[in-house]
């Protein structure tokens, strides 16, 4: 059975590879991590443990987070102006004239 990957030009398989590696180890601790603790509390401060992302568009949690930002750029760039959504078909019997 072949693989998708192997369908992939031959140039593009080593960047694949790590695009979802990378993808599939986002949000754990594979990828880094940041420690933060407060050293101003007394006794034993709990620390925590803040996972890096792999920030690709191709992983399915960061991928949203560029297609939620860039969801809300276009509609800050969209006239406010009043306007309609309208829906034309054709009828079932002209159909295969059009296709």
């Amino acid at each position: 059975m072949e693989t998708p990957l192997g369908s992939a030009p031959e140039a593009y398989r080593g960047d694949i590879r790590e695009t979802v590696q990378k993808a599939i180890k986002c949000g754990t601790r594979d990828l880094g991590y940041a420690k933060y603790e407060c050293l101003g509390c007394e006794g034993d401060p709990v620390p925590v443990f803040v996972c890096l992302i792999c920030k690709s568009c191709f992983c399915h949690k960061c991928g949203k987070e560029y297609t939620d930002d860039w969801s809300d750029k276009q509609q800050d760039m969209i006239f406010d102006v009043p306007r309609r959504h309208l829906v034309f078909t054709v009828p079932k019997d002209l159909r295969n004239v059009f296709y």
